[in-house]
This record gives C-alpha cells, sequence and structure tokens, in this order.
C-alpha cells in the first residue's frame, strides 16, 4: 500500500530519517566526548521527528494520523532538551550526568503534551480543528491553545542552547570557532524553517519544511566531522582548566566582588566562611589582598600562618576592549620556599657546576615523589652522562675537562622549568627531575636538548671543542614504586644508550621490552 503512496514530501522526510539516524549512528562510533550521548539522542530525535511526518503523508486514517502526531510529539520536544543538554556539556567540557529529578520535568512535559495530542478529538487542546487535505494526502491542522505551549516550550529551549554556544563563539577562535559556528548553523536551520510552518510563512512542497531541513543539519554535522574534526579536537572549557589548577583562583569584578572561585580557592578560605557575592575586602583571611580595592599593586607573596606561602599574580580581564575584573592566582609555593631556605643554609650545590649537589636529592626526590602521588602526576627521572668525557681530559687536560662541565651546568639551568631540578652526582653524570613530564615530553625535551648540546661550541681555552651526551629516562611511578627503584632503571636505559652508540636518549620501556 505505501509503495503506491509514495510521495515527493514523503520520501525527503524518510530520507532525511535516515541521513540522521546515519550521523547518530556514526557520532556513537566517536570515543567518548562531553555531550556524546546528548547529540546522539539530538539527532535520533531529528530522525523520529521526520519519521512520524512521513507518516502524516501516507494514505492512513484520520485516526490513525492523530496517533502518529501523538507519538512524533514526544521527538519534538525531546530534540531542543537534547539539544541545550549538548551545547551546555560540549562547551563546558561536562561529562557528568545531570540528576533524574532535574531531568523529570522535561521528560514530564513531553508525556502530558503526547497524552493531550492523543485524547486531541476529546479535548481539542493541541489542535482546534483536523482535516485531510485530500483523500489519504497530508493532514492541515488548526492549532489549538496546548500547541502555542508546546512550541514556546521549544523554543524557548533552543534559544537557551543557541545562546550558549553564541557565547562560545565570542570567545574561541581557530578550528574551535569554526565548530561553534558550525554548531549554531546546524541548530538554527530546522527552526527557522518551524517557524516558517508554525507561522503560515513558507512550507516546503506544500507540507512543513523542519523534518526536510534535517537532511541539511545531518549533512552539516557529518561535514563538520570529517573536515572540522568536530568530537574529536575537543575545546577545553575555561570552567575544567580553571578546576583543573590545584592552586587556588578566584575572580573578582570591576568593583571587587568574588564572582567565581575554583575548588582549591573553597577548600583555602574554608567553607565556614562564603565567597561568592562578597566583597574581597570583607574575607578576613585574604586581608594582605584588600589593598587591590583601593588601587595599590599586590603584594608578591600572601603569608598565612606563618607557614604558607602563596606567590600572587593578577590577571585582568577584558571583554570588548574594556577591563571587567581581575583573576587572582594564589600559587602555593610553601614548599619551594621550605627548599630555598634549605639551600640557603647548607651547601647543597656543586661549586664547579652550580648545580644542585648529593646532598640535596634525598629531600628533593622525596618531596616531588609525594607530589607525583597527591596529585597523580608523573615525575620523570633522566640519567645524562657526557660522552667520551675521559678522553677529552687526556687530550686536552682537566683544566679543559672543568670548562666542559662549567658549560653543560649553565647549558641545563638555561634550559630547565622552574619546578624543575638539575643534579650534577658524579664527575660527568647529570640527573634530572622533571615534574609532570610524561613519557613523550620527557623523551622530547631531552631529545631537543641534546641535539642543540651538540651544536654548542666550548671555549676551554686553548679553542673550542664540541661535545655529546647521552640519556637514559624512566618514569615515576610506573617504571618503580620508589625514587631509588626509577633511577636504577634511568642507569640502565642510560647504558643501553651508550650501547647504541651515545650521543642519543633511551627510555626505560624501550630497554624493558627488551630485558
Amino acid at each position: 500500500m505505501l509503495g503506491g503512496a509514495l510521495n515527493a514530501p514523503g520520501v525527503l522526510q524518510l530520507t532525511s530519517a535516515l541521513v540522521t539516524i546515519a550521523v547518530a549512528v556514526q557520532t556513537m562510533r566517536i570515543p567518548a566526548f562531553a555531550g556524546r550521548t546528548a547529540i546522539c539522542g539530538a539527532l535520533l530525535s531529528a530522525g523520529a521527528w521526520s519519521f512520524g511526518a512521513a507518516m502524516d503523508t501516507f494514505p492512513f486514517s484520520l485516526e490513525m494520523k492523530v496517533v502518529w502526531a501523538a507519538l512524533t510529539w514526544c521527538p519534538i520536544l525531546a530534540l531542543p532538551g537534547f539539544l541545550l543538554l549538548f551545547s551546555w556539556q560540549y562547551v563546558r567540557g561536562e561529562q557528568r550526568r545531570v540528576p533524574l529529578i532535574w531531568q523529570s520535568p522535561h521528560w514530564a512535559m513531553i508525556a502530558v503534551t503526547v497524552l493531550i495530542t492523543l485524547f486531541n478529538p476529546r479535548l481539542h487542546l493541541m489542535y482546534a480543528d483536523m482535516k485531510l487535505k485530500s483523500a489519504g494526502g497530508p493532514t492541515t491542522f488548526v492549532h489549538g491553545p496546548w500547541f502555542f505551549i508546546a512550541v514556546t516550550y521549544g523554543y524557548v529551549l533552543i534559544l537557551l542552547a543557541l545562546a550558549v554556544v553564541i557565547e562560545a563563539i565570542s570567545r574561541s577562535s581557530g578550528v574551535h570557532r569554526r565548530q561553534y559556528i558550525g554548531i549554531a548553523v546546524a541548530f538554527t536551520l530546522p527552526w527557522v524553517a518551524n517557524i516558517g510552518n508554525v507561522f503560515n510563512l513558507f512550507r516546503l512542497l506544500g507540507v512543513d519544511a523542519t523534518p526536510i531541513s534535517f537532511l541539511a543539519t545531518g549533512a552539516l554535522i557529518a561535514f563538520l566531522v570529517k573536515k572540522e574534526r568536530l568530537f574529536t579536537v575537543l575545546p577545553v572549557a575555561r570552567t575544567v582548566l580553571v578546576e583543573a589548577i590545584p592552586d587556588p583562583v578566584l575572580v573578582v569584578d570591576i568593583g571587587h566582588q568574588v564572582v567565581d572561585a575554583n575548588a582549591a580557592a573553597f577548600a583555602l578560605i574554608g567553607l565556614s566562611e562564603p565567597i561568592i557575592g562578597r566583597q574581597l575586602t570583607e574575607i578576613a583571611l585574604l586581608a594582605p589582598l584588600h589593598g587591590l580595592a583601593r588601587g595599590e599593586a599586590p603584594p608578591a607573596e600572601l603569608v598565612l600562618d606563618a607557614d604558607r606561602r602563596f606567590e600572587i599574580t593578577l590577571v585582568p580581564l577584558t571583554h570588548g576592549g574594556r577591563q571587567v575584573g581581575q583573576m587572582l592566582l594564589l600559587r602555593d609555593v610553601t614548599r619551594r620556599a621550605r627548599l630555598e631556605v634549605k639551600l640557603r643554609e647548607e651547601a647543597t650545590r656543586d661549586s664547579l657546576t652550580g648545580l644542585h649537589n648529593r646532598r640535596l636529592l634525598e629531600d628533593v626526590g622525596r618531596q616531588l615523589t609525594r607530589d607525583a602521588d597527591r596529585h597523580g602526576q608523573p615525575l620523570a627521572v633522566v640519567m645524562a652522562d657526557l660522552d667520551y668525557f675521559k678522553r677529552l681530559n687526556d687530550h686536552h687536560g682537566h683544566q679543559a675537562g672543568d670548562r666542559v662541565l662549567q658549560a653543560v651546568g649553565r647549558f641545563f639551568s638555561e634550559r630547565v622549568r622552574q619546578s624543575d631540578y638539575v643534579f650534577r652526582t658524579g664527575g660527568e653524570e647529570i640527573l634530572i627531575l622533571l615534574p609532570g613530564a610524561h613519557r613523550d615530553q620527557a623523551l622530547s625535551r631531552i631529545d631537543g636538548w641534546r641535539r642543540d648540546f651538540a651544536a654548542t661550541e666550548i671555549d676551554i681555552g686553548q679553542g673550542r671543542v664540541q661535545s655529546t651526551f647521552s640519556a637514559g629516562i624512566a618514569i615515576y611511578p610506573d617504571d618503580g614504586r620508589s625514587l631509588d627503584e626509577v633511577l636504577v632503571r634511568a642507569d640502565k636505559a642510560l647504558y643501553r644508550a651508550k650501547e647504541a652508540g651515545r650521543n642519543r636518549a633511551r627510555l626505560w620501556e624501550t630497554e624493558g621490552q627488551h630485558g
């Protein structure tokens, strides 16, 4: 029966259903990302809406078409809800599930709408009148009061979703900006078509153009996935970044009222004293910062309880070319300050190279491994050794060797971060500790330094020479449960680098795979 009743609108609507469902299935195959379930729900809802609209073009009875209309209202209202959820999760990088109690009003609205439509022949709330344009053809609807309530509800949700995306467009750039613009266009197309249908402005082939417009939406999302790496090159939202910072962060507006703070800031000030909405000058713990409200520069350090020390970084926040507030980053430097005191109290630097010596290694190593355990971050351990150093000493003399070692000390000191440590542990042996460096990052940094050092000419007084070093890399805690174990494995990786011809770096993992 349906084969003989196929018509252009119905074929387009069925095609739209197939396209959007296919895009949903393809999206589910992409590795998990924030908002994946929501966007797949939106695409499946669009497909179901298109399918339901297609059923209205087939020669069913008016009673059957009422049933199809009622069932179709489920995806019609589910779609904007999914789009709002997707835009919020994708833009903010939020992957937590929405509690059921927050979802309940939305699904209740959908259920009520479906029931009102099913009982429309009695109530006439959704449609004041329904009649077939021609025998077996599409239905003509005269909208009732609940229709406009349901449509307004859907429009409010889609406007909220668009507002989230448009705000993201204003503060993004590059591929992320193109992604957001594409998402905004994909959101907008069906609702422009829907407004045209609701207010009798335009239709396509005599029927509602909204389901057919999902063809363009599905095609656009497929294009964005393929060409603009949508859902694979993900924006890291401000909220995620700020919350990931282990140090306290506060945002104050132009009137120095606290408008945002991360978890570390709440922990520092304590839950007993509210933060958001208070003037900075009202937070007693931050008394040294109260001068900001009077236009004074912040102190270099904030000292709490005569023990905890925080470096203060003040970042102006601008919007539309004008300053709207400031971000205060309080970097906890307590441990670093303690180590600096210890450095001043003891002779912990090698007199020749200026690098740390073994006397500091035990304390620093213990602290860095604790930090790595607490924050779930790796600690890269690098054992480096100058190649053919004995030959250089024998040929040019010990004074030339000393100058090379001094150059090595300057070379590494100029390249490491403030959080890194470099030790001279023996004659020509260097130990480097790189907190937070993953395996590939550590290898990339050491390889870069190795190439730079090999290209460096060193003045030894009687001419200039070039030298190289080999390095072995191991990672705490992946390669050992203690720093001593990791040091042994880094040393073994160094030995393999020497065996392989020198002037190269080796990871312990590579060596471990070979026994």
